[in-house]
């Protein structure tokens, strides 16, 4: 089954919030490039918090493991959709569904001092986007440490 076949099996939902991510993403895909680390993650969590304040639907309408499902599909589109924004942008998408999941971000120091960090969001404990087989590796930045980005 091609994309545009498995895209017009979607329900209305499903659909909409396709769009919705790709929209979130788009837009946390420039805000990265124009805007420092700070401003982004203040606008994202503003976002987050009108949207909590009222969701468009019910977490019960649509699985989390779908809404991610949906939300990684949409980042394939955007050139340079990494985990950084992905993450910020799934901030926004889980919270128009009322779903208030947490953002880390982490590095892990490698051989020859180079530098690798990893963006993912949880919920209650166990990662719903942004999962990777060698998760452990990354150190979590704290909040504290985060504004200093």
């Amino acid at each position: 089954m091609g994309k545009l076949s498995r895209f017009i099996c979607l329900e209305p939902l499903e659909k909409r919030l396709f769009f919705l991510s790709l929209g979130w993403i788009l837009f946390t895909r420039f805000a990265l490039t124009i805007f420092p680390f700070k401003k982004t993650l203040a606008l994202v969590e503003s976002q987050a918090k009108k949207y909590l304040k009222n969701p468009k639907a019910t977490s019960g309408e649509i699985s989390v493991a779908r809404l991610a499902w949906l939300i990684s599909r949409a980042a394939h589109i955007v050139p340079g959709s990494t985990c950084l924004v992905q993450a910020l942008a799934g901030k926004i998408i889980f919270a128009s569904q009322g779903i208030n999941p947490k953002f880390h971000i982490g590095v892990n120091m490698q051989e020859k001092h180079d530098l690798e960090a990893h963006a993912w969001l949880t919920l209650d404990g166990e990662v719903i986007l942004g999962q990777m087989p060698n998760l452990s590796k990354f150190k979590p930045l704290s909040g504290a440490s985060l504004l200093d980005i």
